[in-house]
C-alpha cells in the first residue's frame, strides 16, 4: 500500500456523487453515502456563520453537533450503529504523550462534543467488517477552533503510531494540511488529512486507514475510516469524501 494513494485523492479530483466503493472484483457494495441534494450550498467566499446562531452554551452546541454528525444511514445502505454508538458528550478524545487515545473531560473552550461509531457489518462477500467514526466538536470561537486543527496538525509529528483502541493501532501516519481548503473539493476554512495502515487484533491488517478533519468556522467535523478486507484505499477516501461534503452542508445549513 502507498500512503500517498490514500491521501492525495482528497487534494483534488474527487468531488460529489462519486457512487459507491469499488471493491476490487468489479462489483460496487451501495456503501458510500449519499449526500441529500437539497443539502448543497454556495462556494464558501459566500458563506459566513451567521453570528446570532452560533452556539453560546453546552446545550444548544450539543443540539448543533447532533444535527451535524453523521448516523449510520448517511453512509448508505446496511450500516449500523457501532456499541458503544455514541461517546460521552461531556468528554472528548485526547491523544496523550504515550499517543494512546483516551477520553478527557472538554477544555474550556470546547462547548460540545459528539463522538459517533458506525460499521457495515460483513456480508456474504469476502470484505470484512468496515468502521466508520464521526466526530463534531463546537468550539466557543473560529480562532479557538483554528488553534485545534493546528493542533492536530503537529500531533502526527510526535505520534506517527497511535493506538486507537486496546486492540485497534495505525501506523505509518502521514499527515497533509491544507488551510483555507484550497485544494480541496471539500467546501471548508480548514483541512487535515492523516493516513496511514489500521490493524485490529480481531481483524488483523495492515488495512488502509483514513482521518479526515474540516473546520467550517468555530464548528470542526472528524471523519475516519478504519480500512477492511475487500476496501482499498479508493474505496476508503471516497466514504470519508462524501460523509465530509453531508456534514459540512449541515453545518453551513444550521449557521446561515
Amino acid at each position: 500500500m502507498t500512503l500517498a494513494a490514500v491521501i492525495v485523492p482528497l487534494l483534488g479530483g474527487c468531488g460529489s456523487g462519486h457512487g459507491t466503493p469499488d471493491t476490487g472484483d468489479g462489483t460496487a457494495p451501495a456503501t458510500a453515502p449519499h449526500a441529500d441534494p437539497t443539502t448543497v450550498t454556495e462556494e464558501p467566499s459566500d458563506w459566513e456563520p451567521d453570528p446570532a446562531r452560533l452556539p453560546t452554551g453546552h446545550d444548544d452546541a450539543l443540539a448543533l453537533a447532533r444535527a451535524v454528525s453523521a448516523q449510520p444511514h448517511d453512509y448508505g445502505p446496511g450500516y449500523l450503529p457501532q456499541d458503544p454508538y455514541e461517546a460521552d458528550p461531556a468528554t472528548m478524545a485526547v491523544l496523550g504523550q504515550d499517543c494512546v487515545w483516551t477520553r478527557e473531560p472538554l477544555p474550556g473552550e470546547v462547548l460540545a462534543n459528539l463522538t459517533r461509531n458506525s460499521e457495515l457489518p460483513a456480508g456474504s462477500t469476502e470484505s470484512g467488517p468496515l468502521r466508520v467514526m464521526s466526530s463534531v466538536t463546537v468550539h466557543d470561537s473560529v480562532a479557538a477552533a483554528d488553534l485545534r486543527m493546528a493542533g492536530i496538525l503537529e500531533e502526527v509529528l510526535r505520534c506517527p503510531g497511535q493506538q486507537l483502541r486496546a486492540d485497534e493501532r495505525v501506523t505509518g501516519l502521514l499527515s497533509m494540511g491544507d488551510p483555507g481548503g484550497t485544494d480541496s473539493p471539500l467546501r471548508a476554512d480548514d483541512l487535515i488529512r492523516e493516513g496511514g495502515e489500521f490493524t485490529s487484533d480481531l481483524y488483523g491488517g495492515p488495512y488502509p486507514y483514513l482521518w479526515v478533519v474540516t473546520r467550517r468556522g468555530p464548528v470542526t467535523v472528524a471523519l475516519a475510516v478504519k480500512g477492511t478486507e475487500g476496501y482499498d484505499e479508493a474505496a476508503v477516501e471516497r466514504i470519508v469524501t462524501d460523509a465530509q461534503e453531508l456534514m459540512l452542508a449541515r453545518v453551513e445549513s444550521a449557521l446561515r
